[in-house]
């Protein structure tokens, strides 16, 4: 719960060891970079109530370590992505 502005920076993408991502209430916006595909070690996402936008990305799929996921309370767009069948370690969306 912070009162940061702005988009993600694509930066964030480089933390390829990153385990947990905790957005909860920062104030965030805009669509998730293209470079968060490379957290592939990312065990925890946490982005609820920011003003996140666009489509949720297909390459969230691919981060085979994910096990909790919470992206409600944001702006985005379209479907589920159908790479999501790929979270076999997931059990909290």
């Amino acid at each position: 719960m912070n009162n940061f502005s702005g988009q993600l920076p694509p930066e964030l993408g480089n933390l390829n060891k990153l385990k947990i991502l905790s957005l909860f209430s920062s104030g965030v916006s805009g669509e998730i970079p293209s470079t968060f595909e490379n957290l592939r070690s990312l065990e925890q996402l946490w982005a609820s109530d920011n003003e996140l936008t666009g489509k949720i990305p297909y390459f969230i799929g691919s981060w085979s370590n994910l096990t909790n996921m919470v992206l409600q309370g944001n702006y985005f767009q379209g479907p589920i992505p159908s790479t999501f069948v790929n979270l076999t370690s997931l059990v909290q969306l």
